[in-house]
């Protein structure tokens, strides 16, 4: 017997199209990849780095741009710890979910396609 299935997009395209507005490169990707599967929490640099297996200063680089872009908020406590959560606003927090969510090949997929807009931005 063969049953009829939908197959779904890889890549939701309003997900994509929020990547490249927000000129997301693949740092940041995995940054709110992270971040996105812990939306509530707050991390300090080092433990981002330490979940994440890379460097602090790469991983400075990126949380910086993610906080320009008000993607990401860093928050200072009293003892002078800086920490980094998700942007409360509502659009960003559905497309970080979204892209939480998707599994391996989709998200092996949406970093492919920011490795080659990365190309594309340095022939430029």
């Amino acid at each position: 017997m063969v049953t009829m299935c939908k197959v779904k997009p890889i890549v939701n395209d309003d997900l994509q199209s929020f990547l490249k507005d927000t000129d997301c490169n693949r740092m940041q990707f995995e940054i709110l990849r992270f971040i996105g599967k812990h939306p509530k929490a707050k991390f300090s640099l080092y433990v981002i780095a330490r979940a994440m297996g890379t460097g602090g200063t790469v991983l400075g680089d990126a949380l910086i741009g993610l906080i320009e872009k008000d993607i990401i908020v860093s928050l200072l406590d009293g003892n002078g710890l800086i920490t980094y959560c998700l942007s409360d606003h509502v659009e960003v927090y559905s497309y970080i979910y979204y892209l939480s969510a998707l599994d391996w090949s989709e998200a092996a997929s949406l970093k492919k396609q920011l490795k080659e807009d990365e190309a594309l931005r340095y022939l430029k």
